[in-house]
């Protein structure tokens, strides 16, 4: 076809094709990132940590008060560096119960999550109320304690 007929075949075709439906044809993958993107919404810090191994990997956005901490390390470093940014008064129950030995101790006596409201400084030297709620999750590939910690703002 001549070049000139097909630029004026493209300029006249009014051809319009149906949208497919993104829901149903996403990844599975999409649907996690639009799920993550709503957790972040309200959540603007997430903590994955093997309490057995004494691990932890976090994903930080930018709205969290805080955004000094390293995002992959020890669990029993990343609780001393939380209490460090906590309100003089909130210190030790912050580090009281989020230490790995409480939280796996809790774990064993069947509790499923931890709750605390406490008050932290931010990058801006406010405290801020932050409620930060560690929920015990299992995986089927391993038999160690793991916890996802939701981190709130309020």
């Amino acid at each position: 076809m001549p070049e000139d007929e097909y630029i004026e075949l493209c300029k006249t075709h009014t051809k319009i094709e149906k949208t497919a439906d993104i829901l149903q044809v996403q990844a599975p993958a999409s649907a996690v990132n639009l799920l993550m993107g709503v957790i972040f919404k309200k959540y603007p810090l997430v903590i994955f940590a093997n309490l057995t191994r004494n691990s932890f990997y976090m994903m930080a956005y930018e709205n969290f008060t805080s955004t000094s901490c390293p995002s992959t390390g020890v669990f029993d470093e990343l609780i001393v560096h939380g209490a460090s940014t906590m309100h003089p008064d909130d210190k030790e129950f912050f580090a009281k119960t989020f230490a790995r030995e409480k939280l796996l101790q809790n774990y064993k006596n069947g509790i499923s999550e931890v709750r605390l409201t406490t008050r932290q400084i931010g990058d801006d030297g406010i405290y801020r109320s932050v409620e930060t709620v560690d929920y015990f999750v299992k995986s089927e590939s391993s038999n160690d304690v793991l916890v996802i910690t939701l981190c709130e703002n309020r």
